[in-house]
């Protein structure tokens, strides 16, 4: 396998890897498609970024594997039942897509639990070895973000050792396809001690998402008390708006967390205008 790299019509390019098993016009059609349809690629992209989405790909690979084992050790009825369903006219797009490598169209296939679990009925359901897999594939974390919404320190301490020596390869700041940081993961998972990790390897607690929220913005909006109180001991600027205008009081008091609004309005600041109209004396 080899990547390549494909410029699309609006002046962006990607690289995307060229698998072996298609056909020279196949591989073609592939670029050609992707070449016109920057979109199509700005999604393919924020699905692969997708934990859920990967996990469900490795899954349906790991499922698979096993079913082509059984296929090359003879497994007669097995191969029947494959034969069957991919002669059934409600599987038929399915194994038209896949066969010509219609890559939009077979994620919409995988995203379809319905389709899915009818796929796996027709099979015998999930085979009993790999189960164990399945379940360790649920439990690791796939991104960065996931591991530190999840908790996961030593997830993250790996990947801090990993880049000890590359920090230019570091980036604790990077969005997942939701447009969430690892920080803002861990402040809404209430992941304090991953929390303070990041924020000692130099995360950015001021701006946690692409809507412009601070770290500030989703303790309180999370209602994670002690949380807000350790970014509101490191200096975090409480009067941040994120880009819909709201301070993190505001945040607060739209998701109803009396909690975090209490800690808020106690604050001795100078003057803050907000949902709760705080002022100090």
């Amino acid at each position: 396998m080899r990547m390549e790299t494909i410029h699309l019509i609006d002046g962006s390019e990607i690289e995307i890897l060229h698998s072996p098993d298609m056909t020279a016009a196949q591989w073609e059609e592939t670029k050609t498609y992707l070449q016109g349809n920057p979109d199509e690629v700005k999604k393919l992209t924020e699905h692969s970024t997708n934990p859920d989405h990967i996990r469900k790909q490795q899954s349906m690979r790991t499922i698979a594997d096993i079913w082509q084992q059984r296929i090359d050790d003879g497994d007669e009825d097995f191969a029947k039942k494959m034969k069957e369903l991919e002669e059934d006219p409600e599987f038929e797009l399915l194994f038209k897509d896949i066969k010509e490598y219609r890559v939009t169209e077979v994620r919409a296939h995988l995203d379809n639990d319905i389709l899915m679990a009818k796929v796996s009925a027709k099979m015998g359901g999930v085979p009993r070895e790999v189960r164990q897999s399945l379940d360790n594939i649920t439990r690791k974390p796939i991104t960065l973000q996931d591991a530190c919404k999840n908790g996961d320190v030593h997830a993250l301490q790996h990947y801090l050792s990993e880049t000890d020596a590359s920090p230019e390869f570091r980036d604790l700041d990077a969005k997942d396809h939701k447009g969430v940081s690892c920080l803002g993961y861990a402040v809404g998972a209430n992941r304090l001690f991953v929390a303070k990790l990041l924020v000692e390897m130099r995360a950015d607690p001021s701006c946690v998402d692409l809507a412009g929220n601070s770290s500030l913005h989703y303790a309180a909006g999370y209602g994670r008390q002690e949380m807000l109180q350790y970014l509101l001991g490191l200096g975090v600027d409480v009067t941040l708006k994120n880009f819909s205008g709201q301070t993190a009081l505001d945040v607060a008091t739209k998701n109803k967390q009396l909690g975090t609004v209490d800690l808020l309005k106690c604050l001795p600041t100078e003057e803050i205008t907000s949902a709760g109209d705080m002022r100090s004396s």
